[in-house]
């Protein structure tokens, strides 16, 4: 249960690769990207709104879109099923706003 209330969710495929001493494998899931008044998560994923600088998307043929989660030490690029256009306007409203502090 989250302390905020969700905003703005976007479905996304995480893939985790598997190794140990006989085989390799590699797992695609679908998990939920959420966006609260206070953080952008996914997985066991938490990134603080104060350290997120962009949110952005570039489309594929297929219909699914790479997302880039921008933030102060890191680019998170995700593969999202749908279009991730609400999630992104709703990050830079919050932006806009003044919701989150800079």
């Amino acid at each position: 249960m989250h302390a905020f209330p969700i905003l703005a969710t976007v479905p996304a495929i995480v893939t985790t690769r598997h190794i140990d001493r006989l085989t390799s494998s590699v797992q695609k899931r679908t998990v939920a990207i959420q966006l609260t008044a206070q953080a952008i998560e996914w997985d066991d994923v938490r990134l603080p709104l104060d350290t997120v600088t962009d949110c952005s998307a570039k489309p594929f043929s297929d219909g699914s879109y790479f997302f880039y989660v921008h933030t102060t030490s890191r680019l998170h690029a995700l593969v999202v099923t749908s279009s991730p256009q609400s999630f992104i306007a709703c990050f830079h409203t919050l932006r806009r706003d003044g919701s989150i502090e800079r």
